[in-house]
Order: structure tokens, then sequence, then C-alpha cells
């Protein structure tokens, strides 16, 4: 849904949430402040940053803005160009090792931070949307992942070491039930493939044997799978369910959708609410 106007943002008593912002043509610049910590994240558009009286940050795809409390700023679209924003909402009792150090607002561009982002800020939204027991501590500790990360500009995200004592079929098991959780990671068949210590040839074969279905194949069914669930009890934008997933565009978004289901994804929503 678009909005023309600047969402209220709100922490729940775990002290994390995350607000999804598309703006609308005729979206109007609010100043405003904030009691805890916010991290933006630009989806689409461009724009700035406006941090009274004098700090402005131009704004575009991929860039992070981290706001310690009570900054007052606003956003100002560029004309055709309206933001795409996610803010995480961290409560200070969570980030006192920060709340000394970081004293004004910083926009953050180094290329690392920007490609380990989309994937923490969408284990945040899918803890947030499934809320299963315990998703309050996950989210928790999530965000602080999240900050360290953006603070540090970590250059990657580690990657676990295979347990060298499974066998090659039993490691394949285990990851395909670790994709109910990460199907929205943008990882290749080779990467999967050198993380459990296999051949790409090995992996294709053994993973087909243990689902039946290609790599590819089963990550699309999964991301369609909780993009159905978004489309059918939630109002969030195509683009924003799209993100939440793990399609990188609306078009990519749209072509696996009608493969998987035979609709487009609007469509999909009007039948399942009719």
């Amino acid at each position: 849904m678009l909005s023309s106007r600047p969402l209220e943002a709100q922490l729940p008593l775990w002290g994390v949430s995350v607000l999804e912002s598309h703006h609308a043509r005729d979206f109007q610049t609010v100043f405003d402040t904030h009691s805890f910590f916010q991290l933006l994240y630009v989806l689409r558009g461009r724009g700035e940053l406006v941090c009274p009286p004098d700090m402005r940050f131009s704004l575009k795809e991929g860039d992070v803005a981290l706001l310690p409390p009570n900054t007052s700023h606003g956003l100002r679209d560029e004309a055709g160009e309206a933001l795409s924003i996610y803010a995480v909402n961290v409560a200070p009792s969570l980030l006192e090792w920060l709340s000394p150090t970081l004293t004004e607002a910083k926009r953050l561009r180094r290329e690392p931070l920007q490609r380990a982002m989309p994937d923490l800020l969408r284990r945040l939204l899918l803890e947030q949307t499934l809320r299963k027991e315990g998703f309050e501590a996950m989210m928790s500790g999530l965000a602080l992942q999240l900050l360290g990360t953006v603070w540090r500009s970590f250059p990657s995200m580690p990657t676990p070491e295979p347990d060298a004592s499974l066998d090659s079929l039993m490691r394949v098991e285990v990851f395909r039930a670790e994709l109910e959780r990460t199907f929205y990671k943008n990882q290749g068949v080779d990467e999967v493939a050198a993380r459990l210590g296999l051949s790409r040839r090995a992996f294709t074969s053994l993973f087909r044997r243990a689902t039946g279905d290609s790599f590819v194949a089963c990550v699309k069914k999964l991301r369609v799978e909780h993009a159905r669930r978004l489309l059918e009890t939630s109002d969030r934008t195509v683009l924003a369910i799209a993100f939440e997933c793990g399609f990188e565009d609306v078009s990519g978004f749209h072509r696996a959708f009608k493969a998987v289901t035979g609709t487009s994804p609007d469509a999909w929503r009007k039948r399942t609410r009719s």
C-alpha cells in the first residue's frame, strides 16, 4: 500500500520491529524523532535523508542509513523516483554498546555491506511474519547481528563448516530442511555444493534424489509458497513480497509465481479473497 505521509513507527515489548514504507507520488516530507535506533534500507527509488539543521544524505537503491535515538529527520523523494524503505526499529536497551559512539546519523554505501543486508533483513521479516514460538528472541538476536554487521561493515556473512561426520546424502537432506528457513538467500549451486564439501555434479544428483526436484526448482517453490501466504493474509505490496521472498525484481517474481501457480500474484490475491 502506497503512503503519502511517513508511517508511525512503534516498538513492541521485545524491542524490535520492521516497518515498510512505499511512498506515493504525492509523498509529503514530515520531520519526526524517535526514542529508539532506526536503520533504514532503501529497496527502490531515489531521494535524500534530511537531518536538521545541516545534515543531508542522498539516497539510492541499496543504501543504508543509521539514526540514533532522538534524531530529527525526514525523507524527500526525487521527482518520479518514489522511495520504498524498510525501517528496522531497535530499543536503546538492546544497543547500550552503540549509544555512546553513534551520536549522529550515518549513511553507509560499502558494497560488501549492501550484499549482506538483504538476507539479514529478509530473515527478520520472516520471523516477524510467521511469529513462531520464540520469534521475539530471534528478532532481538537478528537485530543485534544486523546492527553489528552495519557498524563493522563485515565483508560477508560467515559460512558454517560442513559436519564431516555426516555422509553426503545426509548433509544434503539437512541442507534441504534448512531451506525452509533460508529460501530467501541468494545462493548458487556451486556455492552450496562447496559449502557441503561436494562437487557440483554430486550435489545436484543427491539433491534431486533427496527431494525429487532440482535445487533451483525447490527454492522457487518455497519462495512462491511463502509469497502465496503473504498475498492471502496481508496487504503488502507485490514489491515488498517479492523482496521478502528473495526475488531481486518484480518481473522475476511474476515469472516464478506464474510458473508455479499458473496465475499472477495479483490474480491470486483477488481469487483467494473473493
